[in-house]
């Protein structure tokens, strides 16, 4: 099957670590979760200014973090589609993404050779 729900261009996508879930995001702003399986929707998750540029679940599948054009990572409950945490990771956008298994720390990658680790919090770490 083909997920078509995307009003633009699909610039990530992830699937939970136990397969069941398939995450993508877009340069409108939105990601989108949908049952692998099936295809089924799940949430659409809106809550960046521009694109989503990353995004990654813990290793628990309990939450997807998202990271935006805006300089912002979101935690997001994605079964229900709220928006649990955000924080400034950096002034520029990330192009990728990864979290601990229990969202506590976040590596974001950027422009000009940049990673940035930092806390939930917004805290640089390290």
């Amino acid at each position: 099957y083909e997920l078509r729900a995307h009003g633009d261009w699909v610039l990530s996508c992830a699937f939970s670590p136990d397969g069941n879930v398939l995450a993508t995001a877009d340069r409108g702003g939105a990601a989108l979760v949908w049952q692998a399986d099936t295809g089924r929707d799940v949430s659409a998750l809106r809550g960046h200014e521009g694109a989503v540029q990353a995004l990654a679940f813990t290793a628990d599948a309990a939450v997807l973090v998202t990271l935006g054009e805006d300089g912002f990572a979101c935690g997001w409950d994605f079964e229900r589609g709220n928006r649990t945490w955000r924080t400034r990771v950096g002034a520029s956008p990330g192009t990728a993404l990864h979290a601990l298994a229990d969202g506590s720390l976040l590596a974001a990658a950027g422009e000009g050779a940049l990673l940035r680790l930092s806390g939930r919090d917004g805290k640089a770490q390290g």
